[in-house]
Formats: C-alpha cells, sequence, structure tokens
C-alpha cells in the first residue's frame, strides 16, 4: 500500500492511501443530544433489571429477621430478620446466640469472593454475570425454606454469602462501563434505593406471607419459597435483555456503540490506553495499583465505618420498635415509613451529586443527620422521639453508602484497577456486618444503649475521614493542574490508571475537562471558572525579547502574526508543510496577507518543511541554532476510522519532529508542544514520546488562545466553503516545553526493541475502532 504525504495545518506525516480513508462518527462525542439520546437507552434497557435484581437480593437477605413469633427483640437481615420475627428463631430452636452466628456467616464468604467476583464479570460478561449470581442465590432462598435444623440454616447462609458476594460489587462495576463518572452517581442511587424500599416492601410482604399455612409449611418458610422463586424468575429473564458491554449492546445502532465507548474512554483523562474496555487485559500490576494507594484504603475504611450503622437499621430496626413496646405486625407495619424516607432520600441525594459533582460534602450532611437520629435514641425516654430518631438515621446513612461506593469508583481507571479496588471496597465494608450483628444483643432490650453507641462512634470517625479526603483529593488535583505529577509520565513502568497526571479526582466540580463543541455557548459554569483563571498571570512559552523563534507547521500564519503584532517577537522564523501555491489556495485570502505582513516585518517565511526532517532542510541548517522550536496542534490530518493507525502515524510524526530539531537547538534551547486535551490526543502520550526521544518534560501550562490576538486555527483542507465550521482555538489545550536529556543515546531505538514497548514496537496496544473525524492544524 503506497503512502501519502499528509499534513495537518502543515504538519508532516505518512498515512494510508485516501481509499482506506473514510468519515469517521467522531464529530459526535460532544453533542449533548446525542449523549441523551443514548443516555436515555442505557436507563430504559438497564437499569430496571439492575434495581430488580438488587431489590430481591435485599429482600432474600432481610427475611432471617422475621422468624420469632414472640415480641422479644429481635436479631436480622431482612428475609432472615422478618423471618425470625415470625417463628423461624423458635422452629430452629436459635438460642443464646446462635441466630446472631446464622446472620454472620453469611458475610464470610460474602466478604471473600468480592474481589475475584469482580475480576471474573468482565471475563464472562456483565449480562451473563450478573444474572447468573441472581439465580444461584434465588435457588439457594428457595432451599432454606426446607431447612429443618440449626446446621442446615448455617450451611444455606454461607451458600447464600457466596452467591450474592459478587452482586453489589458487580453492579457498581457494572454501571460505571456505560455512564460517565459525573453521570454515575444517580443511576447507583437509582439501583441502590431498592435497599430502603426493600426494608418497607419487604415487610409488608413478608407479614402476608407468612400467614400462609399449606402443604405442611407453615409461616416463615413460605417466606423463602415465595421470594426465591420470584429471583429465580427474574434472573432468568435477565439473561435475555443485559448486554455485557457497551460495544456489545444490540439496542444501541453501531454509531451509538461508538459513541459512548469513545465518550467513556475520553472521561478518563488518559488513565488507560486501550480504546474499550473489551480491549483490557487482566494484569497483577493493575491489583496492586488498586490496593496500593490512599483512595482505595481511606474510601474503603469509610464505607466499613459507614456500614455498621446501615447493617444494624437494616437488621436490628424491626427489634428496635418492638422494644418500644410494638408487637409483631404492628412492629412490622412501623418499619415501612423510615424505610420509605430513606428511598426518597437516596434518589434525591444521587440526583443532588451528580448535579453539583460532589460526593464528599453530601456524605458529611447525611452523617450529621444520622448522628443527630442515634442521638435521640440516646437521650430521649419517650417511644414517639425514639421512633423519630429512627428517621433521622434512615435519611441519613443510607446516602452516605452509594456515595462512597461511587466516590471510590470515580477515582480508579482502567478497568481492572476499579476492579480490584471497588471489590476490596465492599469486601472489607462488609466487614462492619460483624460489629452490627453483635452491636444490638437482646440483653441489651429494650435501650441497647452499647449499640446506639457504637453507631454514633463509628458515624463520628467517618466523617473525620470523610473530610480528610476532601482535603487530600483537593490537593492532589491542584497538584496535578500544577505539573506537578508530570514526573510520573518518566516513570516507564506501563500505564499510569489513575494516577495519570491528566486524571482529575471526582470530588469537586469539573474532575475532568471533557471537549466541548465551540459553537455551544458557554455556561455560567465555565463563565465562573474562566472569571477564576484569569486571576492567575497566563504563561507564554518563550522570551520575546531575547528568545530566536522557530514555528513548525504553521496553517494560515495567524499565530506567527500574533506574535510579531501582539507579542513583538525580535527574531522569527515560521514555516509550514505546503508549497506556496497550495497554501495560498488553502487559505485563501487570510495567508497571503498574514505573510506579506510577516515579510514587511522581517520574518523569515519557509515553505514545503517537513516536521520530521528539519535537519535536512537546507535553510535551517545553515541558520543560527534557535532558543525556541514550537510545533502547535500537531496532526497527520485524515479522517480515518483506524484509531490504531492514526495514533501511530500521529507518534511517528512527533518522534521524526522531536529528533530532528535536536540539531536545530541553541545550548539550553527547549522544543514546545501543544495539542488539544481529552481523546484521540491523550492517546499519543506525547510525554513518553518525549522521553524516549531523549527529552525530558520542563513543564506544562494550559495554552491560553486568547494571548495571541487574532489568531484562528486552521483547518489541514483549508478553509470551510461557505465559512463556519467550530473554532479550535476555543478547545481547552496544553502546551508542554521539553528540555534535551544530557545523554549521547535516546531512548527512541528502544522503543523499537520487540522487548520493549513505544510507538512502533510490539508494546503499543491495538484500538480497532474510531478516529477525530475533524483534521485540525495551528493557525
Amino acid at each position: 500500500m503506497g503512502l501519502l504525504n499528509r499534513k495537518e495545518g502543515g504538519h508532516a506525516a505518512a498515512i494510508a492511501d485516501e481509499k482506506d480513508v473514510s468519515p469517521s462518527p467522531y464529530n459526535h462525542v460532544d453533542d449533548p443530544a446525542t449523549e441523551r439520546r443514548i443516555t436515555r437507552k442505557l436507563d430504559f434497557h438497564i437499569l430496571p433489571w439492575i434495581f430488580a435484581l438488587w431489590l430481591l437480593a435485599f429482600i432474600d437477605r432481610s427475611n432471617v429477621r422475621l422468624l420469632t413469633p414472640d415480641a422479644k427483640p429481635a436479631l436480622m437481615v431482612f428475609q432472615i430478620g422478618n423471618a425470625k420475627i415470625d417463628g423461624l428463631t423458635t422452629d430452629l430452636k436459635l438460642t443464646g446466640n446462635k441466630y446472631n452466628i446464622a446472620l454472620t456467616v453469611f458475610y464470610i464468604l460474602y466478604i471473600l469472593i468480592d474481589i475475584p467476583s469482580n475480576w471474573l464479570l468482565k471475563i464472562v460478561g456483565g449480562g451473563k454475570y450478573l444474572p447468573f449470581l441472581a439465580l444461584a442465590w434465588g435457588i439457594v432462598g428457595t432451599c432454606m425454606g426446607a431447612v429443618k435444623s440449626y446446621g442446615g440454616l448455617i450451611v444455606c447462609r454461607m451458600l447464600l454469602g457466596a452467591c450474592e458476594g459478587g452482586m453489589f460489587g458487580g453492579i457498581i462495576l457494572y454501571l460505571s462501563m456505560y455512564y460517565r463518572r459525573h453521570n454515575l452517581m444517580f443511576r447507583l442511587g437509582i439501583f441502590y434505593c431498592a435497599a430502603p424500599l426493600s426494608g418497607a416492601f419487604g415487610g409488608l410482604l413478608a407479614t402476608g406471607l407468612a400467614e400462609i399455612n399449606y402443604g405442611g409449611y407453615k409461616s416463615w418458610p413460605w417466606i423463602f419459597f415465595v421470594e426465591g422463586a420470584m429471583t429465580v424468575l427474574v434472573a432468568i429473564a435477565a439473561f435475555f435483555f443485559l448486554p455485557d458491554t457497551p460495544g456489545k449492546a444490540k439496542f444501541l445502532t453501531e454509531e451509538e456503540q461508538w459513541y459512548i465507548t469513545h465518550v467513556l474512554r475520553e472521561d478518563l483523562g488518559g488513565a488507560t490506553s486501550e480504546n474499550k474496555v473489551d480491549d483490557e487485559k487482566f494484569s497483577w500490576s493493575a491489583v496492586r495499583m488498586a490496593l496500593l494507594n490512599i483512595n482505595t484504603i481511606g474510601l474503603s475504611v469509610n464505607f466499613f465505618l459507614i456500614l455498621i450503622p446501615i447493617y444494624s437499621y437494616s437488621l436490628f430496626l424491626p427489634s428496635i420498635i418492638s422494644g418500644l413496646g410494638y408487637k409483631r405486625i404492628t412492629a412490622q407495619l412501623f418499619t415501612v415509613p423510615p424505610n420509605f424516607l430513606a428511598f426518597l432520600m437516596v434518589l434525591i441525594a444521587s440526583w443532588t451529586s451528580d448535579r453539583i459533582k460532589m460526593r464528599g460534602p453530601l456524605i458529611a450532611v447525611g452523617l450529621v443527620l444520622a448522628a443527630i437520629g442515634y442521638i435521640l435514641q440516646l437521650a430521649s425516654h419517650t417511644s414517639g422521639a425514639k421512633y423519630v430518631g429512627t428517621f433521622f438515621v434512615a435519611m441519613g446513612m443510607f446516602p452516605c453508602s452509594p456515595l462512597v461506593l461511587a466516590w471510590l469508583s470515580n477515582n480508579l481507571a482502567p478497568h481492572y484497577v476499579k476492579a480490584t479496588g471497588l471489590g476490596f471496597q465492599v469486601a472489607f465494608g462488609n466487614c462492619g456486618a460483624f460489629v452490627a450483628t453483635f452491636s444490638y444483643l437482646s440483653t441489651d432490650a429494650p435501650k441497647y444503649t452499647k449499640g446506639h453507641a457504637i453507631n454514633l462512634g463509628a458515624i463520628g470517625l467517618s466523617l473525620i475521614l470523610t473530610l480528610s479526603m476532601m482535603a487530600y483529593q483537593k490537593a492532589e488535583n491542584a497538584a496535578r493542574a500544577s505539573g506537578k505529577r508530570d514526573a510520573r509520565l518518566n516513570e516507564g513502568k506501563g500505564e499510569l490508571g489513575f494516577r495519570h497526571p491528566s486524571f482529575k479526582h471526582h470530588k469537586s466540580k469539573n474532575p475532568h475537562k471533557v471537549i466541548k463543541h465551540p459553537s455551544n455557548a458557554p455556561t455560567a459554569a465555565t463563565s465562573k471558572s474562566a472569571t477564576k483563571a484569569q486571576s492567575k498571570p497566563p504563561i507564554i512559552p518563550f522570551d520575546p525579547a531575547t528568545d530566536r523563534i522557530l514555528l513548525i507547521g504553521e496553517g494560515d500564519f495567524s499565530f506567527a502574526r500574533s506574535l510579531i503584532d501582539h507579542h513583538a517577537v525580535c527574531d522569527l522564523t515560521a514555516t509550514c508543510f505546503d508549497s506556496e501555491s497550495v497554501l495560498l489556495e488553502k487559505y485563501a485570502p487570510q495567508a497571503s496577507e498574514h505573510i506579506s505582513h510577516l515579510v514587511e516585518e522581517g520574518t523569515i517565511v519557509l515553505y514545503d518543511v517537513d516536521a520530521t526532517k528539519l535537519d535536512k532542510h537546507k535553510a535551517l541548517a545553515k541558520s543560527a541554532r534557535f532558543d525556541k522550536v514550537l510545533f502547535n496542534f500537531p496532526h497527520i490530518g485524515g479522517k480515518s476510522k483506524d484509531v490504531n493507525r492514526q495514533v501511530r502515524s500521529n507518534q511517528a510524526l512527533l518522534v521524526g519532529f522531536f529528533s530532528s530539531a535536536k540539531t536545530l537547538l541553541a545550548p539550553g534551547g527547549t522544543v514546545v508542544v501543544t495539542l488539544f486535551e481529552g481523546e484521540p490526543y491523550t492517546l499519543w502520550n506525547v510525554k513518553d514520546l518525549a522521553r524516549h526521544s531523549g527529552y525530558d518534560l520542563q513543564r506544562s501550562m494550559k495554552f491560553e488562545a486568547a494571548m495571541y490576538p487574532e489568531y484562528r486555527h486552521a483547518r489541514t483542507l483549508g478553509n470551510i466553503e461557505g465559512g463556519g465550521g467550530w473554532k479550535g482555538e476555543d478547545r481547552e489545550a496544553r502546551t508542554y516545553v521539553f528540555e534535551v536529556r544530557e545523554e549521547k543515546k535516546t531512548g527512541w531505538d528502544d522503543m523499537r526493541h520487540p522487548d520493549r514497548g513505544g510507538g512502533g514496537g510490539k508494546g503499543k496496544r491495538k484500538r480497532d475502532e474510531g478516529s477525530d473525524s475533524e483534521s485540525e492544524g495551528n493557525g
């Protein structure tokens, strides 16, 4: 296949023949209407099934609480909790702490299976794996109705924990494969609100089922029979409707599949080099990255502290209400209002969290509300006040759980790092169940002072940890924005994941800026951030008075003119890839005007300059060395769907430029490259390319287009007929300043070695779809 010399705004490169170049849907990446349409489809086809599975999981898990025929304070976990109130403890002779032990053994395998289960989710396929788990626990739950002994109950509880263990973390991981980070929380809230809803609905359902006396089974077994059978039926149906990954969702068109894959890829801010989650492979380095970081450890401990009062509440609420003087059915019915309030608060908090793009502050508010509830439990002497306290606990604690889970999910990448971190968080957090199940003992009835005090202490520690994590992530985001973490790009240890300097922690507004279409009017949020940015003096990467500057790859020369007219650059050479005749035709009439002005001001203008062969250009080779060599928005041009080819070609362009520019630099001179932020430009790994080419990153800063008046970003293919089109200068971009490393041999030859990664070696992973739709050049 022949190769043609192409260029991007005057930038030299090589790509395949035109017959291989086809239009790309990439121009839809920043289309809000397209994103809303796809999001609605995802919501309609995925969320109902996820909600149903989690609702049934929580109902199944809680039915053991129903099983005491008397009004003694009981320990429970919905099916088991509901079953306790309706006779299970009497029929199975669960004396002493046997009931508590039956509750506790559920969590042993439940906790141990969390991490490996998350690894399996992508391997098996989330659309198959989650329904399989539900089917398995539905069968086990049904069998619990036939239990005749304490030993049988223990075995069934352990099996139920093994089957349900992967569901919670699996659902969070599964949803994170379909939604942007700032859209995830509300979806997690929708599925998670099934937990408090099950507390309301499950109690009513169990109360009715416990009245059945048929076939030799009376009361509590029918709770397990009916609810277990419901789970089996829903799980079988879910097999046929849940997709495995966005790229395999049959309810999305091919273009919509492409769109959501690339939007999610862009949302990670350079955390992975893979084009889509299907391409990511398991590695132990991802496991280490997930477990050995402050976010995973801090937010897992926080989840543990949050789950202690949540599990205590869910397991012992009917018993607490019974301790207030209400019996059996009345106690069950009194659990409905606080649980329903919790259901509403989860939805409200989740929606608000995504709107303001913050997690930590809402967790802090919830913890304060819950603390008020437990203070009422401890300080009040009337049943009414204590009952009011249960409302505060419910509306405060239940939103905290999905918020802290989304907080960690938003801050881990890529897939297997997130899978491991979430698995660990769920596993470690659920250890809180061991504390919860032994916090409310029958010997402490009816005040349960010890249990309330334990929960209040856990809430206080959680509040301190929440505020600490907010402070840490704020400081880390500031460090990344200032370039203090750019040195990580020189580590040479594979993918950086969430440690990548471009990846911003999701704890505050705009955790990762996504490219916006310039036709969109500025929002109030962007105007506010722009005002804040203006308070800091912008940085230009050169000294107009003393630096001898070389511009590579100019398009219509508007950038060069801006340097002369508005920065009074004293010594400037401006070059382009096109011949003079081609350039004047493509950018008529502005190019001719700019060039004439530059020549009048004494600027050297050169045509036919290949960015990869600067050292072979006669005029440049004979000229004095340059203090600054600027290459703005390098790009090979073209409209290919093959991201892999586009990335490799652009990397080859940059490597050729880095290599040839060395011979033109004066001692202490620097190379300056400016790129758009976001995909596909993050795939190029410009800092790694520079490092392997013998450069070190000196600094990086935001590219301030406003600092270059009259500069207009030019397309490779020339002016758009009839005018219009997007303005590249309105897009977010970043400038990187590189200095030559003091060593004789560069690292680029090593990148080509078959045992090492790099631009052309086998270390570069394959990407099989997508590209940028519009070729952009500089001005």
